[in-house]
């Protein structure tokens, strides 16, 4: 059997289990050299195999060699290495570190981290897969789960330096990252923006091939063609700043152009309102809600009200009731909100109809909502016409979902949020989970 006979077995071997990365690897050429020092090598574009490592392989690492190449390109890193050579190369340089090495590192740490997660039995019952780079083991104990290339490549560069000198040089060799030994990620040779173009296309193309099939058993493919499938996400902040703006934004009205006309009958049309512009911000307070989502609002809540001309935030708790004598008003006298402001109690059940309603008779500007979407009477709360401009800031994907397990069913959000059109809905993201 000939060197290229093996691979085109790990292969078909690949495509039995993943259409998604055997998509991935066959859009490549692949050429046999001994001119890389590792078994294979991939810029994206060519998949590189080295015939005195491949034939010490067995079959089944060699489909997860090929797997793991096919993960480097579907993560785009080999357009990753070139983006990011001008910010790190000097400066490693300096520091006696390869720059393609420490990008190797961080791209099988992102790698590995997906791989442990999904589909740990297996990884760990590989002596050949489990020596890799794996965040929360040594030495890479203090790197958390699921970070993309780039975020462990910074986190390297964090390490190196803040090392004395002696660390530092202990840490380069025990990680190897003076040569350039076993890289598997080589940079793309064409273009940046035509790299992305080929790559977006490619793994297009490996989805409807995965999706076609359903023959896709490998649970990282199914994380990573979830995430590329997700709709795009919205910007919680900008869009509840911009409907902060929309509401408060003043009645038309008329006014002198400047001081030098006050004298003067010439007016201008305008919008500008000098009055408080009051914006009701309803808070879920039922056992089911993190501390962590509510916090993230207040913090965003206080600079918006820091940085208006004349906004003020009403803040009503509820859960299962509506605590209306607990009710807060927050404006530029009483910012940033205390820590004792902040505490909260974890209570029943949840119930929007009678909250909306004492909302509606405040007569504000608009109503904000922040709420995991977990009410006990929909039915009532959606025949109820709210009279006020509305918006609902929904911690259901950060609090409800599983983020130890990255193919959350993005699905079940949008069919959460089809229980309350016509109204609008934002996913607050809280910051990343570790479970």
């Amino acid at each position: 059997m000939t060197n290229r006979d093996i691979v085109s077995r790990g292969i078909l071997g690949l495509m039995r289990v993943s259409p998604f990365y055997s998509t991935l690897i066959v859009k490549q050429e692949i050429v046999e050299t001994k001119d890389v020092d590792a078994a294979m090598a991939t810029d994206g574009n060519t998949l590189l195999y080295n015939p005195n490592y491949i034939n010490k392989l067995k079959q089944k690492e060699l489909v997860e060699l090929l797997k793991h190449e096919a993960m480097h390109v579907a993560n785009k890193h080999h357009i990753r290495a070139k983006q990011l050579r001008p910010k790190y190369e000097r400066k490693f340089k300096d520091m006696d570190v390869s720059y393609h090495k420490a990008f190797n590192i961080a791209a099988d740490l992102a790698i590995n981290s997906l791989l442990v997660k999904t589909e740990r039995n297996y990884w760990i019952g590989s002596e050949f897969l489990s020596g890799g780079c794996i965040p929360k083991e040594p030495p890479f104990q203090d790197f958390p789960h699921l970070l993309s290339a780039e975020e462990y490549m910074s986190m390297i560069d964090h390490e190196l330096e803040n090392m004395d000198e002696d660390e530092r040089k202990e840490y380069i060799n025990s990680l190897g990252l003076n040569n350039d030994d076993d890289c598997t990620v080589l940079e793309c040779p064409g273009n940046i923006t035509e790299e992305e173009m080929k790559s977006n296309s490619n793994i297009a193309s490996a989805t409807i091939n995965s999706r076609g099939s359903g023959n896709e058993s490998s649970q990282s493919a199914k994380a990573f063609i979830e995430k590329y499938s997700a709709p795009p996400k919205v910007n919680w902040k900008r869009e509840l700043e911009r409907f902060i703006q929309v509401t408060t934004k003043g009645r038309p009205n008329y006014r002198r152009p400047s001081r030098r006309h006050t004298q003067s009958d010439f007016i201008m049309p305008s919008r500008k309102d000098k009055g408080v512009s009051n914006i009701v911000l309803l808070i879920d307070v039922s056992g089911s809600m993190s501390n962590e989502a509510v916090s993230t609002v207040y913090d965003h809540m206080s600079d918006m009200v820091k940085y208006s001309e004349n906004l003020s935030i009403k803040l009503l708790p509820f859960d299962d009731e509506v605590f209306y004598d607990s009710m807060q008003v927050f404006d530029k006298t009483n910012l940033p909100v205390a820590d004792k402001d902040r505490i909260r109690e974890s209570y029943g059940g949840t119930l929007y109809t009678n909250a909306i309603i004492q909302a509606d008779k405040e007569c504000a500007s608009g109503i904000v909502m922040l709420t995991d979407l977990m009410p006990a009477d929909n039915e009532e709360f959606m025949k109820y016409k709210i009279k006020t401009p509305f918006l609902m800031l929904s911690t259901y994907g950060s609090d409800w979902m599983h983020y130890d397990n990255p193919s959350y069913d993005n699905e079940q959000i949008r069919r959460i949020h089809d229980r309350f059109k016509p109204y609008k809905i934002i996913e607050v993201e809280v910051g990343k989970h570790e479970r």
